[in-house]
């Protein structure tokens, strides 16, 4: 163990004294013990600087407290706390769930073993008293090695899950993240983030087994619900183009900060090739949203049919490893975009 990396555990933390003991634990008990535990306190005020200043008093490893003199929100409390980490990796931690012992050094080696920037594996979903609900793959069937460009350009790994590279989250400015792609109301989380880095800029190691309990609450802002059919139905209806446009939008934001933001020489671990595919890619992606849009305003059903007969023509429906948006996207152009069928 001793010749792998040194990793930086970054935890963000509100009012969260109830639970966190029971998370610090799990991670002092980690058999790759982290070369530090980076804490971001949104400025609580129930017990939790008690509880991480009596674990620093005996932890193996050094605790760094800083408490935020404004409110920063998860998000960026997780982001501007991981600037400060000094581990070669970085492993996101949430305050209240539980980590397996092997989970950090699984992670680590994973990475190293397949020259990857991100490791993420499946969890448990456990209820608020800790009793197991089920296994939660993330879509993880089996150990993989996913190659940069081929994952769902929008898609999502839960942040407690991931260990990355820490020279990722320098590759762009937070700051110019953007929005939500989930919730277009709200700033772009810092999960989804470090996963457009990843997943377009290096390599991703799959790893098909839980190494963590993600802890449910009634009233958390993301979570794992189970959205009926029906209703994830409805919402497809009720969003109709504008979300198609939003992405649209988006996905263009992203190819512009690859495009001006890429280095004028090679880097480290990133050569400028690799920053072009990312905005290459994300130019097709908002060209192919921006089409699928059009599908949906389109008035009469020839002309719908023609715009679905341009969408197959470029690839649109092919998967996402061969640079399309997969064959679910063919069944709601079909459905909501060239049917109309809406009353369901």
């Amino acid at each position: 163990m001793s010749d792998l990396p040194d990793v930086s555990v970054v935890m963000a933390t509100y009012n969260g004294a109830r639970h966190l003991r029971e998370q610090l634990d799990s991670i002092a008990a980690q058999t790759l013990q982290p070369c530090e535990l980076l804490v971001g306190d949104d400025g609580s005020t129930d017990g939790t600087l008690q509880v991480l200043e009596e674990f620093a008093a005996t932890s193996a490893f050094p605790v760094h407290v800083v408490r935020n003199p404004t409110n920063l929100g998860f998000a960026d409390n997780f982001l501007e706390t991981a600037r400060r980490a000094r581990g070669r990796y970085v492993a996101f931690s949430d305050q209240d769930d539980v980590w397996l012992p092997r989970k950090v050094e699984e992670s680590v080696a994973a990475m190293v073993a397949h020259d990857a920037v991100m490791a993420t594996h499946q969890v448990v979903l456990v209820d608020v008293e800790g009793t197991p609900i089920r296994l939660d793959p993330q879509l993880i069937t089996h150990d993989a090695v996913v190659e940069p460009g081929t994952s769902e350009p929008f898609g999502l790994y839960f942040g407690f899950a991931m260990v990355v590279d820490a020279r990722l989250l320098q590759l762009l400015p937070h700051a110019e993240r953007g929005t939500d792609t989930y919730t277009a109301t709200k700033v772009l989380p810092h999960d989804r983030w470090v996963y457009f880095l990843a997943t377009n800029f290096g390599r991703t190691a799959l790893i098909a087994h839980p190494l963590a309990h993600y802890r449910q609450h009634p009233t958390q802002s993301y979570g794992v619900r189970p959205v009926p059919f029906l209703q994830r139905y409805r919402n497809k209806v009720a969003e109709g183009s504008e979300r198609l446009d939003f992405l649209s939008r988006t996905a263009a934001h992203r190819a512009e900060l690859a495009t001006r933001h890429a280095p004028p020489e090679p880097v480290s671990v990133l050569d400028r090739g690799v920053w072009r595919a990312v905005a290459e890619r994300y130019e097709r992606v908002a060209r192919l949203y921006a089409l699928r849009s059009e599908l949906h305003r389109a008035t009469g059903l020839p002309a719908r049919a023609r715009l679905l007969a341009r969408l197959a023509a470029a690839g649109t429906y092919a998967p996402v490893t061969r640079g399309g948006l997969g064959r679910r996207r063919l069944a709601e152009d079909v459905v909501l975009g060239l049917l109309r069928a809406s009353w369901l």
